[in-house]
């Protein structure tokens, strides 16, 4: 299994149960699709595209068990994303993404 986080929530619950675990990663850390990026002084964003809205309970209790936390995602205003290299403006919260 990897290390995102449904490898390293398998991981600690097998063990809980006492059994012996080992964990591998292709990649440079832990973390899977889960990327917090520092982009200014105190101001971060999120790299790994993951967003969890109120009716995600069990994905809420699951950052419980963790110990993991999140941070509010703002979508009122005009929204700035790179597509082909180019920087674009939208409202709304999903980019207009045709070809």
């Amino acid at each position: 299994m990897g290390t995102g986080l449904s490898g390293l929530t398998a991981a600690l619950r097998l063990s809980r149960r006492g059994l012996s675990v080992r964990v591998l990663e292709a990649g440079d850390r832990v973390g899977g699709r889960t990327l917090t990026l520092d982009v200014a002084d105190g101001v971060i964003t999120e790299g790994g595209g993951q967003r969890i809205g109120a009716l995600h309970t069990r994905t809420f209790s699951l950052i419980d068990e963790l110990g993991l936390s999140t941070f509010p995602t703002y979508t009122a205003g005009k929204t700035i994303y790179l597509r082909n290299a180019k920087r674009r403006t939208h409202t709304g919260t999903v980019p207009p993404l045709r070809p």
